[in-house]
């Protein structure tokens, strides 16, 4: 346990493309029905409620084509807190808990996963734990197939999503969401978490950067061109 009370998470997002053909059947039932209403506003006229128990049900099929499919994301993330963090999770007053704080954070998926997990955690009345989601995928449309409420989602998101993000846009966002510019030419390129990083740094300020050095490398200037992240440690 660190001295301050708090434990960081790390979720991977997308890395290959096995992980791209699990991230589709994670979320095929809501990217099918938003696809729908570009032709009719389904999720802008159907109630929250309605919208969540129709992509629960549509999931079951999938279920049973690969009742696995769960065993490699949340679960395990979920089954790793709940056994190795134990010592920092509290129901308490979040003031009195104010020590003991759990982040589960993550890029892309990673970001989704953080979501599900953190949100399972509140609904069970724990108040120290809190996801936290760059780039990533929504979940309150999603959230009764994932196991969750809405109201656990709002106590314990936080999500920074860059605008034009393709995979941002997939689901629908509850909780904390902090809508950050891209300018780059070809949308895709938005959801990259450098450009992201370096859009935070150049907005938010000098003073906020922990490490400058760092951020001067990966985002460089008018006069000195970025470098790739791994050469900049």
């Amino acid at each position: 346990p660190n001295d301050n009370g708090l434990e960081i998470v790390a979720v991977r997002g997308t890395y290959d493309m096995d992980d791209v053909l699990q991230d589709v059947s994670l979320y095929t039932e809501v990217a099918t029905l938003q696809t729908f209403s570009w032709v009719i506003p389904l999720t802008t006229i159907l109630p929250v409620g309605f919208v969540r128990d129709f992509i629960r049900y549509a999931s079951i099929p999938e279920g049973m084509i690969d009742p696995t499919l769960r065993d490699r994301y949340d679960e395990p993330i979920y089954d790793y807190v709940n056994n190795n963090l134990s010592f920092a999770l509290s129901k308490a007053k979040v003031e009195s808990a104010a020590n003991k704080t759990i982040f589960i954070l993550g890029h892309s998926l990673g970001g989704g996963v953080a979501e599900i997990v953190a949100a399972k955690f509140a609904d069970q009345g724990y108040t120290n734990v809190y996801s936290f989601g760059l780039s990533s995928p929504g979940t309150l449309w999603s959230s009764s197939k994932f196991g969750f409420s809405v109201e656990a989602l709002d106590k314990s998101s936080v999500s920074v999503l860059p605008r034009r993000d393709p995979v941002s846009s997939v689901d629908r966002h509850g909780g904390v969401a902090q809508t950050i510019e891209c300018y780059a030419e070809q949308m895709i390129y938005c959801h990259l978490c450098t450009r992201s990083f370096c859009e935070i740094y150049q907005e938010c300020g000098l003073q906020l950067v922990r490490n400058l050095t760092f951020a001067k490398c990966v985002c460089g200037n008018q006069t000195t061109p970025a470098k790739d992240w791994s050469e900049c440690w």
